[in-house]
């Protein structure tokens, strides 16, 4: 072989063995930098999943069933919060039960429609329970129970006559302390001292029937007042009485002079806090 052809043979493979080796520089830090976009990746997502977890109230079965509280919800009613794990890990809660006819709350845990936890709750501890994946959370409070002796009373089938303006008046009662307003039937009901406000259209005679239940074994007594004037008092029964009163454009207000209640039986549940631990993302 020629000395000529012997250096360009020794160049083509010099050549040769520098492209292998960039090409090997460059599979290795593409190799890296795969690694550390995983390795960021994973941050990111373990970063997003730590969030605190972001309940929301699913059910209620009445109002104010479930309130926050501070850092956790207290179930005075059969309600329940929901809210979306992105995967599996540990949850951390602390619960404590209000029992009522020696019966205390359950706690009922749900996680996409499977109950995993679902157990009376009586003294405070801490409750420690893996799930398995990510999903729909539920936690719920389903044996809720109430028991009191209250004075309540009925005013039944209002109804303005002999007015120029109609049978029209509105009607409004606080729901704070159990009164209500039943547009339906035109009644409404009184409980503790939540007055019954009426405002006729005009002159006229006001028209309904009264009865009541007994609290402390006494029944309620009712007032109507307009203009800061009782227009009649009423001691109500069980059967109901007719009444009728001469009104003008100002409001009436019916409200029981007497008023009486306590509760006797409350079961209710509060849990004072809730922690997500979400399971580490698995090397790749």
């Amino acid at each position: 072989m020629s000395k000529g052809r012997f250096s360009k043979l020794a160049l083509l493979l010099a050549n040769l063995m520098l492209c292998l080796v960039l090409t090997s520089i460059c599979i290795q830090l593409s190799l890296k930098s795969q690694k550390a976009f995983l390795e960021t990746k994973s941050v990111m997502q373990q970063s997003e999943c730590s969030k605190e977890l972001d309940f929301e109230f699913g059910y209620q079965k009445e109002d104010s069933s479930v309130r926050r509280v501070g850092t956790g919800f207290y179930f005075s009613g059969n309600a329940w919060i929901e809210t979306t794990l992105c995967k599996g890990g540990l949850l951390i809660f602390s619960a404590m039960g209000e029992p009522a006819l020696g019966e205390y709350p359950l706690l009922t845990i749900m996680l996409n429609d499977t109950i995993v936890f679902n157990k009376s709750i009586s003294r405070t501890k801490n409750t420690r329970i893996h799930l398995l994946t990510g999903g729909k959370l539920i936690i719920g409070y389903f044996n809720d129970y109430y028991l009191a002796d209250v004075r309540v009373a009925y005013l039944r089938g209002l109804k303005l006559t002999k007015s120029n303006c109609g049978n029209t008046f509105k009607a409004k009662v606080p729901i704070d302390n159990g009164g209500g307003w039943f547009p339906d039937s035109m009644t409404a009901s009184l409980v503790r001292s939540s007055p019954l406000e009426i405002y006729p259209c005009g002159l006229g005679i006001l028209n309904m029937s009264l009865d009541g239940i007994k609290g402390g074994g006494i029944y309620p007594t009712v007032n109507i007042l307009q203009d800061n004037k009782i227009l009649h008092t009423i001691i109500t029964s069980q059967k109901p009485q007719k009444f009728s009163f001469k009104v003008n454009a100002g409001a009436v207000v019916a409200r029981i002079a007497n008023p009486y209640g306590i509760t006797l039986q409350d079961r209710n549940l509060s849990i004072s806090s809730i922690i997500f631990k979400p399971d580490p993302t698995p090397d790749p």
